[in-house]
């Protein structure tokens, strides 16, 4: 009988490791870092290169992009209409990305629209549902989120409330501070 080698499969870093590496990330980099190191770990195969050239048009106006020629144009397009999995996927990324940003900073620094995104389901957990490594992801930086939360003194329960917009039904006062 032939003697059989096993590898050992090496051991993934845990995403908290991921997250700690973005937030000492140049803001501008962050999304480039989070396709190269999560887009080969997802169950959905895309065009990394794809999710890339989308990213570098991210933030151009239409007659910037103009200006710059062939690709540029298309692709600012195509990004901005989100009609294919990989512009969809940058979308997320960058939505993950703000929030790796918020959570580096003490929540009375965020505005009200911060404070109810992070309890807002479309904005990124319906996004991040169908694949574990985006899910898990999104549910740790949602977790450090709260956590700013509750060091500013804040209740996360009842913004969670407000941002479902049953605060009043409940008859909560908010006990956010000024």
């Amino acid at each position: 009988m032939p003697i059989r080698f096993w590898r050992r499969r090496r051991a993934e870093p845990p995403l908290t490791v991921l997250v700690d590496a973005l937030t000492a990330a140049p803001a501008s980099h962050r999304v480039a870092l989070m396709i190269l190191t999560l887009g080969p770990k997802l169950g959905e195969r895309l065009d990394l290169d794809k999710c890339l050239r989308l990213t570098a048009v991210g933030g151009l106006t239409p007659e910037a992009a103009g200006k710059l020629g062939d690709p540029v144009p298309d692709l600012l397009r195509e990004r901005e209409a989100a009609v294919n999995r990989e512009a969809r996927f940058v979308e997320t990324l960058e939505r993950l990305a703000t929030r790796v940003d918020l959570n580096t900073v003490p929540a009375w620094r965020w505005n009200n629209e911060d404070r109810h995104r992070l309890f807002d389901p479309d904005f990124l957990a319906r996004r991040c549902a169908d694949d574990p490594v985006l899910a898990e992801l999104n549910d740790l930086l949602w977790r450090r989120g709260v956590e700013r939360l509750r060091q500013a003194g804040e209740n996360p329960a009842t913004l969670a409330l407000e941002a479902m917009g049953l605060a009043e039904q409940a008859g909560l006062q908010s006990m956010r501070c000024r």
